[in-house]
């Protein structure tokens, strides 16, 4: 199985098709992983609300955006 470190985040087609073009015009070595912002797809999530649990990624989330503020 081979797991792919690195991915660049482009917003379509066109630019992933100008960027590998530059690459095999640079006669550079390698493979080159996008993720396209126009053919991904997500859904919402709904998380159960309770007393005796958290949302650990929330809760770090917005600990991190705090500590950016500052």
């Amino acid at each position: 199985m081979c797991y792919r470190l690195f991915y660049h985040v482009v917003a379509t087609d066109e630019v992933s098709s100008k960027i590998t073009k530059e690459f095999n015009a640079s006669q550079m070595h390698g493979e080159i992983n996008f993720f396209l912002l126009n053919r991904l797809s997500y859904k919402i999530h709904e998380y159960p609300v309770s007393n005796v649990s958290f949302n650990f990624i929330f809760k770090h989330y917005t600990k991190l955006c705090l500590l950016q503020l500052k």
